[in-house]
């Protein structure tokens, strides 16, 4: 009976879990996104990873806390005859809540809508054969965004959009927290 109470409802109060996502694509926010890449003389390649925790604070809705870290390195050739490289580091930090709404009866396929307040800051080194130099960029954004999620017994697998790209994310359910 609580297996299939917990496999039915596992966003009541309560429940908490933690994983990570990836960006798939950068948006407006942050530089580096999951890619690898080659063409005409041009290397680049990124990764980013955002550990992630929430808890349900009512049932399908969920806040909670995630850190971005991110590597983007460019090598492309540049006039005359020598290469650019261009690294860029990201971290930041957001606060979010998420509002889940089942689609399916028992709850395994979930929308959700988010929001979250990204504090971000990249850091740019630039590297030609004459100059180097470095600079820092630092924000606090407003994101917005929607997403679909899968919940199996104890993981969640889910994509979402928003203003900080499209990530894909894999996380652990933890159960109800006890007091």
């Amino acid at each position: 009976m609580c297996l299939a109470c917990a496999a039915h409802a596992q966003l009541d109060r309560g429940v908490h879990f933690g994983g990570v996502q990836t960006t798939l694509v950068a948006g407006d926010i942050y530089v580096a996104s999951l890619r690898y890449g080659t063409s005409m003389g041009e290397r680049s390649y990124a990764f980013s990873l955002t550990p992630t925790y929430g808890y349900a604070i009512a049932r399908n809705w969920l806040v909670g806390a995630a850190a971005t870290l991110g590597y983007s390195r460019e090598k492309e050739p540049a006039p005359p005859n020598y290469t650019a490289i261009v690294h860029d580091f990201d971290i930041g930090f957001a606060p979010f809540s998420r509002l889940y709404l089942d689609l399916t009866r028992r709850g395994r396929l979930k929308a959700f809508a988010l929001g979250s307040i990204e504090f971000a800051s990249t850091r740019t080194r630039l590297t030609y054969p004459t100059y180097a130099g470095a600079y820092n960029n630092s924000k606090v954004v407003a994101a917005w965004g929607g997403g679909l999620g899968y919940f199996g017994r104890k993981t969640i697998l889910d994509v979402n959009v928003s203003g900080v790209g499209i990530r894909l994310g894999v996380y652990k359910i933890f159960g109800v927290m006890k007091k």
